[in-house]
């Protein structure tokens, strides 16, 4: 019985990275279900099946991406030891790699659009937040507390990281790819220096 369940979750998530590929090209609005039962090698029925409509199916989408850039970010921190290290790993993890950072970005743009109309998404999009928040605030903090980060305010300097972070990665999807580590070193010095005692 274990072994079915472990197909039906495979097929899921097959179904789920196949659509994340053909958002980031093709757009949310252009994309069909044909289209991802296309590229996918099954029928429609089949996403139908796993998913109950086009939004259901694009919401397992966002809640698989957050998720997996949720762990990726912990992991990369959970590495090092000192405030400042975890402040490096946090802000470097915004910057996986040139394919990675793009197709994420295309995707994750696609879905910020729609979260101001949609409140499923827009739910999604505030946990991703928070959970960035959260992670942001316990490092913060403890900066503070061995003094080797200034005094700050927790949700201004959540809310300036995240939007350096995001606005420097979505500044360099319009930039040629190989400025990559550029926009990357240039995060990376911005956050360090807001944050120097």
């Amino acid at each position: 019985m274990l072994a079915v369940a472990d197909k039906e979750q495979e097929k899921r998530k097959h179904l789920i990275k196949t659509t994340y590929k053909l958002i980031g090209e093709k757009g949310f609005t252009n994309l069909t279900l044909q289209d991802v039962a296309d590229r996918a090698g099954v029928s429609k029925g089949i996403i139908l099946y796993y998913f109950e409509n086009k939004e259901a199916l694009f919401l397992s989408v966002l809640e698989w991406l957050v998720n997996k850039i949720e762990r990726y970010t912990r992991v990369e921190v959970s590495k090092v030891n000192t405030p400042q290290e975890k402040i490096d790993r946090f802000v470097s993890a915004a910057f996986v790699g040139i394919h990675e950072n793009r197709e994420f970005y295309k995707v994750y743009l696609d879905f910020l659009s729609q979260s101001s109309h949609n409140e499923s998404f827009k739910k999604f999009n505030i946990y991703y937040l928070g959970e960035c928040r959260q992670l942001h605030d316990q490092i913060v903090k403890e900066g503070m507390e061995k003094k080797v980060f200034r005094k700050v305010d927790l949700a201004a300097s959540a809310a300036l990281t995240r939007s350096l972070l995001d606005g420097m990665c979505i500044r360099w999807l319009f930039d040629e790819p190989e400025t990559f580590e550029m926009y990357r070193k240039t995060a990376l010095e911005a956050v360090r220096l807001y944050l120097k005692p």
